[in-house]
């Protein structure tokens, strides 16, 4: 009975001794100062989230501190302050860290500002998606990404990227509700074409001066030499004008664009590219020129029956109508895609503008058979924007005009085109003349 006695309470020491160890493994084992990445004191108020980064919950304020790389998360518990997710409203990333981990404050809630110091070069994937109340953020030189789903769903008003900006990543700025203005700087080369999209309210893109592959005209995004039509912010209101520069609308640079009420494509444009201009519901009508000799699938006057599915049926919306020339890369569209189709009147040639004899000059053209008569309109302004005078020619088979009362020294603008009813081709070249006798 002793002997038993004795072997219980030696093996009730032993336990005691046992958990005394585990103890103060466990204690090692939180110290914030050793804890390995992703894991957190037991108080869950400090931590680590990087091989020497660390992490402080003081009340409503998540402060991250240390040097080099924040830790990479999944979304889920595995963030080292999911528990506390809700309480932050401020994010403070100090000095001498270097990246913002993926998914780091991801569905922060109630996040509304970060502080980020010029040593982070990378924003990582979803760092701050669906931190719906986030406004504040200035993005410092230093940062060289912005990756994919970065500030997505977010309440940012303004986006300014600086000079170190290179890259953008997918929908690295999209469905932003206030969203209203985005600078790139002229660093930035690469800029995914849904970065911004689901911003309905972006009205205007611009480009800081130097950067070498973007420019903006219109608020809209071109590449530097004009002669791409990248991107139309979906805020985009009222008419779009091209540049004469224009080679290429890229597929997709319009789409979504809901408050477009027009869009002049001019002459030069050759490819109007795959679901250029689709659900763009306010834009009843296109023309296109006689240059564009490509347009692809689903450009203009279709729309599938649900978005983003790429097993939808498309179909022809009742009322949109292409305008375009005979036998041309539009009409063909047109007939394709079962989108109503008008044919344009050719433009008439101008074959030569001469002073005569009486302060008169004399117009002449090529008989244009395809319209019933032509209008001739002459300016003292080159660009035609005040002071134009029009003469209207009734028959198609006169081919010149002599027009009277002009003023002597004067340099006069011509041009012409073809009318049929209420029908108008479009304006020919301009001829010029000055007024010698």
């Amino acid at each position: 009975m002793k002997l038993t006695v004795k072997r219980l309470l030696a093996l009730i020491l032993a336990l005691t001794m046992a958990m005394s160890l585990c103890a103060g493994a466990w204690a090692a084992e939180v110290d914030p100062a050793d804890a390995p990445a992703h894991v957190t004191t037991l108080n869950g108020k400090s931590g680590k989230c990087g091989e020497n980064v660390t992490w402080v919950l003081d009340g409503d304020t998540l402060t991250i501190s240390g040097t080099g790389a924040m830790a990479d998360f999944d979304g889920g518990e595995d963030i080292s302050w999911s528990e506390e997710r809700d309480q932050i409203t401020k994010v403070v990333i100090e000095k001498g860290v270097t990246t913002i981990g993926e998914m780091a404050f991801f569905y922060c809630s109630n996040l509304k500002s970060v502080t980020i110091p010029n040593t982070v070069t990378k924003i990582g994937y979803q760092a701050f998606h669906a931190c719906r109340q986030l406004s504040d953020v200035t993005i410092p030189s230093g940062v060289k990404m912005i990756g994919d789903y970065a500030f997505d769903e977010t309440a940012l008003s303004s986006v300014s990227l600086p000079a170190s900006v290179t890259s953008v990543g997918y929908l690295a700025f999209a469905n932003g509700p206030k969203l209203k203005k985005v600078n790139l700087g002229k660093g930035v080369k690469s800029v995914d074409k849904s970065a911004f999209s689901g911003s309905d309210v972006l009205e205007a893109i611009t480009v800081a001066s130097g950067n070498k592959t973007y420019s903006a005209q219109g608020g809209a995004l071109y590449d530097a030499a004009k002669k791409k039509l990248i991107l139309c912010p979906e805020g985009k209101k009222g008419t779009l004008t091209l540049p004469k520069s224009t080679v290429t609308i890229e597929k997709y640079a319009c789409m979504g664009c809901e408050k477009l009420t027009k869009v002049v494509i001019p002459s030069g444009v050759k490819t109007i590219g795959e679901s250029a201009f689709e659900y763009c519901s306010a834009l009843k009508s296109l023309t296109i020129p006689a240059s564009v000799t490509k347009i692809g699938d689903y450009a203009y006057g279709v729309q599938s029956t649900a978005y983003g599915d790429e097993d939808d049926y498309y179909y022809p919306i009742k009322g949109d109508v292409i305008y375009g020339y005979k036998n041309s890369a539009a009409e063909k569209y047109a007939k394709n895609n079962k989108v109503t189709f008008k044919a344009l009147l050719p433009k008439t040639t101008l074959s030569s503008v001469k002073n005569v004899k009486g302060k008169k000059m004399t117009v002449k053209w090529k008989k244009n058979t395809k319209g019933k008569g032509y209008q001739i309109q002459y300016s003292t302004d080159k660009n035609f924007k005040k002071g134009n005078k029009t003469v209207k020619i009734g028959k198609n088979s006169t081919t010149s005009k002599t027009i009277s009362k002009l003023k002597k020294g004067k340099t006069y603008y011509v041009r012409i085109r073809t009318v049929n009813g209420s029908n108008t081709s479009d304006w020919s070249g301009v001829k010029s003349v000055k007024i010698k006798k």
